[in-house]
């Protein structure tokens, strides 16, 4: 998604899976190392740092696993203590919000619920997945395919709660599945407090039933009449590829922001100039 990033360590990560079954777990663990090409080594990292707490099947043996509290005090409340305590990571996954919870999907309580969940993380990084409405199919719906400046923070709108996860997320991750001819893509992009805005990028599956899903060669439609003028021709800094599309209208804000996104997805190059000591 653009961030640079590189730890000390290999990241320790918890992850809480409350729908899918075992053997679809694993069929999607094998295909995505095997997808990766990772070596016996990165295989045995992986197993020692990421750890997949199976809610679906703990609640078929009928073994008390609860909602997540929405008050402190309780049986809830100290499960959850315990299990983030026997259970230290680095990053934790929950998926999906709906069922981690039991209470409305309304601002207020969603409120609550990530205050919750922020004092009992402590400092490690959460990811909560989390579902929007459906689309009703109406023309007019604001769709991740078609990108403009603001579509993304509209289209997340079609989230529950989503006033408050705003206010209380760093970065909010939008991803949106969509069927180009016979083709399945998924849209994903990003918004922030502090940073911004990832446009969202199109990508596609590396091969049939790999799961893993990298940047489209495809040109996403709102890119396309950009793409157009530029692809012909080779251009030695952003700011020239700029200047030729605010020849054809665009504003400025809007031509830096296409080259950039064309040059993240390796669908425009610029050839940096050497200099001459």
């Amino acid at each position: 998604m653009t961030f640079r990033y590189r730890g000390d360590r290999p990241a320790r990560v918890v992850y809480f899976d409350y729908e899918s079954k075992t053997r679809s777990l694993k069929h999607r663990y094998e295909a995505i190392c095997n997808a990766m090409g990772l070596t016996v080594q990165e295989l045995q990292c992986l197993v020692r740092n990421l750890k997949i707490i199976e809610v679906r099947k703990i609640r078929q043996i009928a073994a008390h696993f609860p909602r997540f509290p929405q008050f402190d005090g309780g049986k809830d409340a100290a499960f959850w203590k315990q299990l983030i305590q026997e259970n230290p990571a680095d990053l934790y996954v929950i998926d999906p919000m709906r069922c981690f919870h039991g209470g409305k999907e309304d601002d207020k309580e969603i409120e609550k619920l990530l205050e919750q969940v922020r004092r009992y993380f402590g400092w490690a990084a959460v990811i909560i997945s989390h579902h929007m409405r459906k689309l009703t199919g109406k023309p007019g719906e604001t769709r991740l395919t078609l990108s403009s400046p603001g579509v993304m923070r509209e289209w997340s709108d079609g989230a529950r709660g989503s006033v408050a996860i705003k206010a209380h997320a760093d970065v909010i991750v939008c991803q949106e599945r969509a069927m180009e001819g016979d083709t399945e893509v998924v849209y994903f992009g990003a918004f922030m407090k502090d940073g911004p805005d990832i446009e969202p990028i199109p990508l596609t599956e590396t091969a049939d039933g790999s799961f893993l899903f990298k940047p489209s060669s495809r040109v996403p439609p709102f890119l396309r009449g950009s793409f157009d003028l530029l692809k012909d021709v080779a251009f030695h800094d952003r700011g020239a590829a700029a200047d030729v599309l605010q020849q054809h209208g665009a504003t400025r804000s809007t031509a830096f922001r296409h080259v950039s996104r064309l040059c993240e997805l390796g669908l425009v190059q610029i050839l940096e100039r050497r200099r001459v000591r």
